[in-house]
């Protein structure tokens, strides 16, 4: 009954964890492909915005265009280099902030993965001294069971379960084969 509990237990915060953690994500994920979608724009006095690279080479046409001042291609070339850069070191930026945000996160889920486990030794171990709690735990346990049971007549819940003791059958074989094929593999290097 114990082991059963501990499941379940772990399985519902589990499942709570991962609910809240992928919605996370999912908001993290739309604000960093937000981010990226876009190049940094620049706002000039006319209110048109430009990416450094858009700028440069108006500026460069603007330059060639205008008689009183000769641009070489060389100097073109440089400040359109300049704005690719920028943009480049923009986008490192952009991806070293993001790869301290994930260890952080890491960091933070272990934390709570640790806080989550000890959470359940102390409500086991509390189950386990409260007879109260123990009597609460038993009547849950034959609770679950008796819907478990009554879940299992209907008809389309025997066919679910057919096909997964099915597919379970197919892991177990393949599990083998494989460890067939890898002592089959050990006894040939051996041999040679």
């Amino acid at each position: 009954m114990n082991s059963n509990y501990k499941k379940q237990n772990y399985s519902r915060l589990s499942y709570y964890f991962l609910t809240y953690f992928i919605a996370f994500l999912s908001i993290f994920f739309l604000a960093s492909f937000s981010l990226v979608a876009e190049p940094p724009t620049s706002s000039s006095d006319t209110g048109i915005k430009t990416t450094p690279t858009e700028t440069a080479d108006s500026i460069k046409k603007d330059l060639k265009n205008t008689p009183s001042v000769k641009v070489t291609d060389t100097e073109a070339k440089k400040a359109s280099d300049t704005a690719k850069n920028v943009e480049e070191k923009t986008n490192e930026d952009l991806a070293k902030k993001e790869a301290e945000f994930l260890k952080q996160i890491k960091e933070l889920e272990n934390q709570r993965r640790k806080l989550s486990f000890e959470i359940y030794q102390l409500r086991v171990k509390l189950i386990k001294e409260d007879p109260e709690l123990q009597s609460l735990q038993r009547s849950i346990m034959d609770m679950h069971r008796k819907m478990a049971s009554k879940l299992n007549e209907k008809n389309s819940i025997k066919v679910l379960l057919d096909k997964a003791t099915q597919i379970d059958s197919q892991i177990v074989e393949t599990i083998n084969k494989n460890k067939n094929l890898d002592s089959k593999e050990k006894n040939n290097n051996e041999s040679k």
